[in-house]
């Protein structure tokens, strides 16, 4: 199993882009045909997508937008903005949500195992943020789960969930392709929808949650490995902990069992990690012999230019 490192030390070399960039018109033509095919696959395994922003951040929106639209156009058709919880004016205004969906203090130990900042055995207060965040996803299980019923023998409804910060497979950090895809951003979204396929071939018709993009700690349980397409080969695995929620896929009947153990209690992201995602079916893909040590990097990463409105209650001192 390989040994976790965080996302934000993850880098390394990747496929040759010169080779892309110089492709005969044949292969480039077969490429498009492919890459359209791909987009079309990325759209549709998804009843609803959905991404999280708040009112007062339109540049995030913005930001996003521009990420989604190296996709295609068919994403950004399908993809729908939900406004956001925001926590500070649920605190202020003594939201009935706040008990009731999510709890207001929580407990560190599980959390301090996993994250060397953090101070095991204290109790800490949700902050406004943290509560916004909490309640936004809550409010979007519930959406999912009031979606009718499909027809016997169709797919299981399912969401993918975004947070405004979703960046499509990030480009690597160091090296010749990481030159050639500053330059071309749009390589860096054809390698996404090229990792997507090979991902969404691999994972098992029962899951229940699908990570696109997770910060994970402790052993990975492999599940399997693709073979190489176009320089992008992906590993599944199931993950034993793990942060962040901003890019992750859940089907109607997981949304069901986690708005059954309401409320959340501590960071949403937390909560889910703690209580082992209350025994569902959950796997990651990331992209294999890519990032820091050749561990795995995220197909979708966040994009950390604009400084995050959610303060860790966890990094809070006594």
């Amino acid at each position: 199993m390989a040994k976790y490192v965080p996302p934000h030390k993850r880098g390394g070399a990747g496929c040759n882009a010169s080779s892309i960039a110089r492709s005969p018109p044949k292969q480039s033509r077969r490429r498009i045909t492919n890459a359209s095919a791909d987009t079309t696959l990325f759209c549709d395994a998804f009843t609803k997508i959905r991404c999280i922003n708040l009112k007062r951040r339109p540049e995030q929106w913005e930001q996003f937008l521009y990420h989604a639209m190296r996709i295609g156009p068919s994403f950004v058709s399908k993809v729908e903005r939900f406004e956001a919880v925001d926590g500070q004016e649920a605190v202020d205004g003594n939201s009935c949500r706040i008990g009731s969906d999510v709890a207001l203090h929580w407990d560190t130990t599980q959390n301090a195992i996993w994250d060397r900042h953090v101070e095991t055995g204290c109790t800490r207060q949700m902050t406004p943020g943290e509560i916004g965040c909490a309640l936004s996803h809550v409010a979007l299980w519930r959406e999912l789960v009031s979606q009718h019923d499909v027809e016997e023998g169709r797919p299981e409804e399912a969401m993918l969930i975004l947070e405004d910060d979703a960046a499509f497979l990030h480009p690597h950090r160091r090296g010749r392709f990481n030159r050639a895809v500053k330059e071309n951003h749009t390589l860096s979204a054809e390698r996404f929808k090229v990792a997507f396929r090979l991902a969404w071939d691999l994972l098992p018709g029962d899951w229940d949650i699908f990570y696109l993009g997770l910060s994970d700690r402790g052993d990975r349980m492999d599940v399997a490995a693709s073979d190489e397409c176009d320089g992008v080969s992906v590993q599944l695995f199931s993950p034993s902990y793990g942060f962040r929620t901003h890019a992750y896929a859940i089907k109607k009947s997981a949304a069901h069992t986690l708005l059954d153990n309401l409320p959340v209690v501590g960071p949403v992201d937390v909560w889910l990690a703690d209580n082992s995602w209350f025994g569902l079916r959950v796997y990651c893909a990331v992209v294999a012999n890519d990032g820091w040590r050749d561990t795995g990097a995220n197909l979708i990463s966040q994009n950390r230019v604009a400084e995050s409105t959610i303060r860790m209650s966890s990094r809070d001192s006594n």
